[in-house]
């Protein structure tokens, strides 16, 4: 009907909204800093893919050179669910860090990612400082 492609078992067209997929984007986004340091960022790539409620992403970037201390925390597109459980995160595909161990957090409630260390410990902008940073993810939106 023009409305999206229906998963019914039927021809008859979806009997339930779950039937219905209405929902694809693709698109970039402009990443903004958001530790608070108001880091200008060189960004190269910054893309999505969402299909209903899922969001993939990848962004490639270089950090200024900075000593702030302040936790990393880079923008995403959408607003990402508020759960009790996680709603997603990526990893690192390529640094010149040599952080390559770090995870990737997709923050509840917020259209935020940060990082943490494989003993859980924050990342700084200062730990990134001058580096590169090239991520994909996947998280569910809001």
């Amino acid at each position: 009907s023009g409305h999206g492609i229906s998963f019914a078992a039927t021809g008859n067209g979806p009997t339930m909204a779950s039937e219905l997929l209405d929902d694809y984007e693709e698109g970039s986004w402009t990443m903004t800093d958001q530790s608070g340091a108001s880091l200008s960022l060189t960004v190269y790539v910054a893309t999505y893919t969402k299909i209903g409620n899922q969001v993939f992403f990848e962004f490639g970037m270089v950090f200024p050179t900075t000593s702030d201390t302040n936790d990393i925390s880079l923008s995403l597109p959408f607003t990402a669910i508020s759960s009790n459980d996680n709603t997603g995160g990526g990893s690192i595909s390529t640094t010149s860090s040599g952080r390559n161990s770090d995870s990737v957090l997709v923050i509840r409630n917020t259209a935020k990612l940060t990082l943490s260390s494989n003993l859980n410990v924050s990342v700084t902008n200062a730990n990134f400082s001058g580096k590169q940073l090239r991520v994909a993810g996947q998280y569910t939106a809001a």
